[in-house]
């Protein structure tokens, strides 16, 4: 299965880490580049270079940002998903 990570502070990345233990492709995104790469190099996980198209790749979609950007994620996400 394919799994949309977006957001890779420690949240993100633990998140990552577990699902990508789990045998799951992780597809990890950020609105930082250089934390999407740290977060994917500490998982296993493949950093994508937008939320957007994490979501178009992904079977499940998991936000790991905090509550104020969830509008932001999700207008970005709305016809991906």
């Amino acid at each position: 299965m394919k799994v949309a990570i977006i957001g890779a502070c420690n949240v993100g990345t633990a998140l990552a880490t577990s699902i990508a233990r789990g045998g799951h492709d992780v597809l990890i995104t950020s609105r930082d580049p250089d934390d999407a790469a740290s977060a994917a190099a500490a998982s296993g996980a493949r950093v994508v270079e937008s939320t957007a198209a994490a979501a178009s790749e992904a079977d499940v979609i998991i936000p790991a940002v905090g509550f104020a950007d969830l509008g932001e994620v999700a207008s970005e996400i709305a016809d991906a998903a």
